[in-house]
């Protein structure tokens, strides 16, 4: 493991894409947490990298509905560092390829239209 230096917004896609996989083990310590959906998986996923994650349901829910990435069972490192070990190449190109689809619709711009459409028709009303 290294920890490299602190890079802007703008950077980050370009700076992450030069990696496989994303890993994000968030432990629910309050239940905001259990439903969180973290800008990092926004990262990963703007990045087109797999994402692999320990159970928090919404996070979970995107990773399952676009395939992903991998999600263990329960909050153990083992388990996720088996789920990750287990990658083939090909799974980790699948999952970044879904990545890149899934990006064109979960992204701000996408969500910030919706809502604004929701709202200009809620004032329609």
């Amino acid at each position: 493991i290294r920890f490299r230096d602190a890079v802007g917004t703008a950077d980050l896609p370009s700076t992450l894409n030069k990696y496989d996989i994303g890993l994000y083990p968030l432990v629910p310590a309050v239940p905001n947490q259990e439903y969180a959906l973290p800008n990092k998986f926004f990262e990963f996923l703007q990045a087109r990298l797999a994402i692999a994650i320990w159970p928090s349901i919404e996070m979970k829910n995107l990773l399952i509905e676009h395939d992903l990435g991998v999600v263990s069972e329960n909050y153990s490192v083992e388990e996720l560092a088996s789920l990750i070990n287990a990658l083939s190449a090909e799974d980790i190109a699948k999952f970044k390829k879904n990545s890149d689809e899934a990006a064109k619709t979960l992204n701000a711009d996408d969500s910030l239209a919706k809502i604004a459409k929701g709202v200009a028709a809620c004032l329609n009303k």
